[in-house]
């Protein structure tokens, strides 16, 4: 079975591509724009009609959301057209589509949990890029999954956009790391949601769900627990209320209480700590391979 990933030098993307290839897939991994220009119609659509999937990921997308507040016709015209695109060449093969939203697609007003039948109103541009890329998907598709996710993290990727590597690279050099306490969610590890996609992808069980890794945390405990996970110094991780200092307004609350996703797949989530302590091993058996190789 052949499948397309998008986006797959990035931090889930690169997952994906993995685990679909370590499960017997062929997998074609796009890598940006020196690989295919989603944003060309002509030129996407073109390309995965000769690659001729089964199944398409699509990871791909515009993810600096407060440089989306600036530049909204660039993240519209990658996040929303390029998703388009992507939906029309699904259309045309009748192949399977999985494409990645994101729990910015909720104000984050509601007190308790999110499933996938409340009401959606993104609070900024990035939001509602995603939530129009989801209407593109329903309005041209018939077999496709949307998943709504929350703050990734992972040990693959460009280091410059990773989560972890960040923290740790920061506070190794002493500096201070700010966090916002009055965001919460659930944190997803890149490795645990792409092993789930793979089993999602074997059915025909079509819908929208929230995939997280389970309990809840601010960025702040986050990047807490990783400091020490890495055995560094938690007190350089420094709480703040980031609506007061970014251009793009934050949801305070996207938790998940998923109604749709476990009552079809019968998925346990694993918790982000368990998650988190495992992605820091490979991160840290990682540093001691480049060690051991200098």
């Amino acid at each position: 079975m052949k499948v397309i990933v998008t986006g797959a030098s990035g931090l889930l993307g690169s997952d994906v591509s993995d685990v679909f290839d370590n499960a017997g897939y062929s997998v074609v991994r796009l890598m940006g724009r020196k690989s295919v220009n989603i944003q060309n119609t002509k030129e996407i659509v073109k390309f995965i009609e000769k690659e001729n999937p089964e199944l398409i990921v699509h990871c791909a997308g515009y993810r600096d959301i407060d440089e989306m507040e600036k530049n909204e016709a660039e993240g519209y015209t990658l996040n929303t057209f390029g998703t388009k695109n992507i939906a029309l060449a699904a259309w045309r093969l009748g192949c399977k589509l999985i494409y990645i939203s994101s729990d910015t697609v909720y104000d984050g007003e509601k007190e308790t949990g999110y499933h996938e039948y409340d009401t959606l109103n993104p609070v900024n541009v990035y939001g509602r890029s995603k939530l129009m890329a989801e209407h593109e998907i329903k309005a041209l598709c018939n077999c496709f999954f949307i998943i709504r996710t929350a703050l990734l993290f992972g040990y693959k990727g460009h280091g410059e956009n990773n989560l972890i590597l960040n923290i740790i690279n920061q506070l190794k050099a002493g500096k201070a790391v700010y966090a916002s306490t009055n965001q919460i969610c659930c944190p997803s590890y890149t490795k645990d949601l792409a092993e789930v996609l793979l089993k999602i992808s074997q059915t025909e069980y079509f819908g929208t769900y929230l995939i997280a890794n389970t309990g809840t945390a601010s960025r702040y405990e986050v990047n807490r627990a990783v400091a020490e996970l890495a055995g560094l110094d938690k007190s350089l991780v420094c709480p703040m209320d980031e609506n007061n200092t970014r251009p793009a307004k934050r949801s305070r609350n996207t938790v998940f209480e998923s109604i749709a996703f476990p009552n079809t797949f019968g998925i346990e989530m694993a918790d982000w700590h368990d998650a988190l302590q495992r992605c820091m091993s490979e991160i840290l058996k990682l540093e001691r391979t480049a060690g051991d190789d200098q």
